[in-house]
């Protein structure tokens, strides 16, 4: 969702998703490290969180991208809003 920035972290304060199909979505730190649970969306449902700056929902650790893990056949679309950081 959101490429890795050199020595920051990327720190996200709202997500808003819709999806096609009943799938599950997870949000990843990289590769390999997962920031929240498994998400479970229904047909056509969808997601929102949100929350004031400079607090946030979760942040990857600095120089890792963003990602979010599709689970089942579908796609998802929306939107996240993010500032990056090199501070904890």
């Amino acid at each position: 969702m959101v490429s890795a920035v050199a020595s920051k972290k990327i720190k996200v304060y709202a997500v808003k998703l819709v999806v096609s199909a009943a799938i599950s979505v997870k949000f990843r730190d990289g590769a390999t490290t997962d920031l929240e649970d498994l998400i479970a969306l229904a047909l056509n449902g969808g997601y929102v969180e949100t929350i004031n700056p400079p607090a946030f929902l979760f942040a990857t650790t600095a120089g890792n991208s963003l990602d979010l893990v599709i689970s089942g056949v579908g796609t998802a679309a929306g939107r996240v809003s993010y500032f990056d950081d090199d501070t904890s």
